[in-house]
């Protein structure tokens, strides 16, 4: 009996830690959407001549410093220009070898929110992760999706933030 409660309080703390650490990086990228590094993204027309702004901008989506373990890479789709923009690099849209899938994410309603974490963790590891497909954007594991711009209903853009699977599973 003991040690059931010891075990059920560890499972407690992990689970507390866990969902704090999923809460703070949801609030930091709410904060960093609405810096102006991310709205020139949204609200601009960006090629590889922008690169003081586009370095900026992938400044701040990387996120702060305390995060980076757990975060693996970001994903910044821009439907109305029809540009990725991700920690790998820059291509156009119609060049993502998943863009029904990303497409598909976006149009997804999601009960009105447009804040929410995408749960692949079932996909098989052959469907996890295409390391040598740059122009594959990363739904795999575990990802915070947000629709932007956030305070509207005509979103143009989304961020898909994903998170990394072995730190993320060591600490459970």
């Amino acid at each position: 009996e003991k040690i059931n409660l010891s075990n059920q309080s560890s499972l407690t703390q992990m689970m507390t830690y866990v969902d704090n650490l999923m809460d703070a990086m949801k609030r930091n990228y709410i904060e960093i959407v609405e810096t102006d590094e991310i709205k020139w993204l949204e609200e601009n027309k960006f090629t590889y001549k922008n690169y003081s702004q586009l370095s900026k901008a992938a400044e701040k989506l990387r996120g702060p410093t305390y995060l980076s373990n757990y975060v693996d890479g970001y994903s910044f789709i821009d439907f109305k220009e029809g540009w990725v923009f991700t920690n790998n690099g820059m291509y156009p849209l119609d060049d993502a070898t998943n863009k029904s899938e990303i497409e598909e994410i976006f149009e997804k309603d999601n009960n009105g929110k447009n804040i929410f974490w995408l749960n692949n963790t079932q996909k098989t590891e052959k469907k996890l992760r295409r390391p040598r497909d740059r122009y594959y954007v990363n739904t795999g594991y575990l990802s915070l999706v947000l629709k932007l711009p956030l305070i509207s209903n005509d979103q143009s853009s989304m961020l898909i933030v994903n998170i990394k699977k072995d730190e993320f599973e060591r600490l459970v």
